[in-house]
């Protein structure tokens, strides 16, 4: 059976859980639309040089992955 204090306990988490999902769906959000308009910018300052940059960052991505498994 549930006493005073548990209630209250459950009460207190239960909102501490609510604000951490609220604060991360913002920054989640934030961060699409930061990405997206990146994105947008880069498609319109130069299309050849954004498709050159989404080539060449997953090769730097395994570059570093490999060397980071070597240094270990």
């Amino acid at each position: 059976m549930l006493r005073l204090h548990d209630c209250c306990r459950l009460a207190a988490d239960t909102t501490t859980v609510s604000d951490q999902v609220c604060l991360n769906m913002n920054v989640a959000l934030r961060s699409v639309t930061q990405a997206a308009m990146v994105l947008v910018f880069m498609f319109a300052a130069s299309w050849r040089l954004t498709v050159v940059t989404f080539i060449i960052i997953p090769v730097i991505l395994a570059i570093c992955k490999l060397y980071g498994q070597y240094y270990r």
